[in-house]
């Protein structure tokens, strides 16, 4: 028997899915759009915005015999380049690299439609691989979006080959596919430009990362190998929908997404030959950082120190980065122009710091203290003292507005020396439209935290002061606890009092080996 011949006992469903706030992940959505407002099709066809409902969408599907999927997917092809795969071949190609939590549903919707007794006798995925993941509030690339009549010609054949009459019409659609505030047309025309809502982020700071990219080889040291460069990565835009000082993280670990979005924890680590002698100008520096340790035992909350290793040799830096070695916290700082990666040492309270700047001027230094200087100094600068809180929340959003009034309030209330405030979002009943509100207008700038030890976690620096994310990480790479902490520098983050003893006493000990 025929498609054709079936099509009274048929119900077909064209679905797009995706994100429409992130640049090409929308591609799906804005094929289902395109389908409705420029094509005929028959009762028992039925066209459906899927966003990013994952399992949400299985009772939807449940007495489908057909379904068109159009998708943004990350294919072994080029950028922007489209792909059909049909039934049997459709795990393979959502189950590679994920890009956003609704792929990762959809071989969850397949396997609970199997569970439940129900599989589509066809299902097809038309997908594009993305050209852009990255610009927040921003629509499809023009690759991306030149290749949509193709796709919706791919899509269209397809229905054809299942017995679907489908015709070119003009004029208005006739039903609405996508939220009317949310259809592309007005969308667009009331989006501002990238260099005013910080989208693809501030040129100050992505020329800084050009510069440092440019010199490659000719860095000096250890820092001319690819581990050095990898610390340098591309940047994410803000995604604050005000003017932001800085720019966002482009490695997706440290992209902000709040509500379980699964992660991994992976840094390069800093390779460097110790020399087999202490020279006596390495050991001063080594004798000057365990003084201000046993100092800080009496004053835990003292402003961080810092003790340059200018006219130090290569050779001697190396030692001393060798003996402090590299501990559980590390972070990434986009400030004054410059980009800074601070190490924790082994030893709780003994920071490695280094700076390049767009110039070509790099620095390096050892700092004590509960936490360093740059990320003190870009917590207090970096975040907006204000948000604003729209007054239109999308549909789905439930306590997002509450929180966010909520979040400003303790922000504006928080003083130096308070006990920080958590909101575990755990214990909240927050919809993931919820959690995408919450991305959004909190933002996030160049401000990213991570640690491991005994449980590893990730801390944002939100576009709000004194509001942070906090996620922690179980041994699956999967986010088990996700809140948010008001405060000037998040609990985890800190060493302590007792830890300025222990490490005083630990890098005594290893001095002596020298001797």
């Amino acid at each position: 028997m025929t498609d054709a011949a079936a099509a009274p006992e048929r119900r077909i469903v064209v679905l797009g899915v995706g994100n429409l706030l992130w640049a090409d992940e929308g591609f799906g959505v804005r094929c289902v759009e395109a389908l409705g407002e420029g094509w005929d099709l028959p009762a028992d066809v039925g066209l459906m915005d899927g966003g990013t409902l994952g399992l949400a969408l299985v009772p939807l599907l449940l007495d489908t015999t057909h379904v068109l999927l159009f998708d943004a997917v990350a294919h072994r092809g080029e950028p922007g380049t489209l792909i059909v795969a049909r039934d049997d071949e459709i795990p393979a190609l959502m189950g590679g690299n994920k890009m956003s939590l609704h792929q990762v549903g959809m071989n969850d919707i397949l396997a609970s439609l199997e569970l439940l007794n129900h599989k589509p006798a066809h299902f097809t995925v038309v997908g594009i691989k993305p050209v852009e993941l990255a610009d927040y509030g921003g629509s499809l690339t023009e690759r991306v979006q030149s290749q949509i009549p193709d796709a919706l010609q791919l899509g269209i054949d397809e229905l054809r080959r299942w017995g679907v009459e489908v015709r070119e019409r003009a004029g208005q659609p006739e039903r609405d596919v996508v939220i009317s505030a949310l259809r592309q047309g007005l969308y667009e025309s009331g989006r501002p430009a990238p260099d005013v809502a910080c989208r693809r982020g501030d040129e100050r700071f992505l020329a800084i990362r050009a510069a440092v990219e440019a010199r490659g080889e000719k860095a000096r040291g250890r820092r001319a190998g690819p581990r050095w460069r990898e610390t340098h990565e591309r940047t994410r835009p803000c995604l604050a929908p005000e003017r932001c000082p800085g720019d966002a993280p482009a490695d997706p670990d440290d992209q902000l997404r709040l509500i379980g979005m699964p992660t991994g924890l992976v840094r390069a680590a800093r390779q460097a030959p110790a020399d087999e002698e202490l020279t006596a100008a390495s050991r001063a520096v080594m004798n000057e950082v365990i003084a201000d340790l046993q100092r800080r035992v009496t004053v835990p909350d003292a402003p961080p120190t810092r003790f340059s290793l200018h006219g130090l040799s290569e050779a001697e830096k190396a030692t001393i980065a060798d003996i402090l070695g590299e501990g559980d916290v590390w972070a990434k700082v986009g400030l004054d122009n410059a980009y800074w990666r601070v190490v924790e040492s082994v030893m709780a309270g003994i920071w490695r710091v280094e700076s390049s700047t767009a110039d070509g001027t790099q620095g390096e230094w050892i700092e004590t203290g509960p936490v360093p200087a740059p990320i003190l100094r870009a917590a207090s600068e970096l975040p907006r003292a204000e948000i604003q809180v729209p007054e239109q929340m999308p549909q789905g959003a439930m306590n997002a507005p509450a929180l966010l009034h909520e979040l400003q309030q303790r922000s504006r209330d928080y003083r130096p020396g308070a006990e920080n405030h958590v909101v575990n979002f755990t214990l909240l009943p927050l919809t993931d439209v919820d959690a995408q509100v919450l991305t959004t207008v909190l933002g996030q700038v160049p401000l990213v935290i991570r640690s491991g030890g005994f449980g590893s976690s990730r801390v944002f620096a939100t576009g709000l002061r004194h509001v942070w994310a906090v996620q922690f990480i179980n041994g699956m790479g999967n986010v088990i606890l996700d809140t948010l902490e008001i405060g000037n520098v998040p609990i985890s983050v800190l060493a302590a009092r007792e830890d300025f003893e222990d490490s005083a006493e630990r890098l005594g000990e290893i001095l002596q080996a020298f001797n």
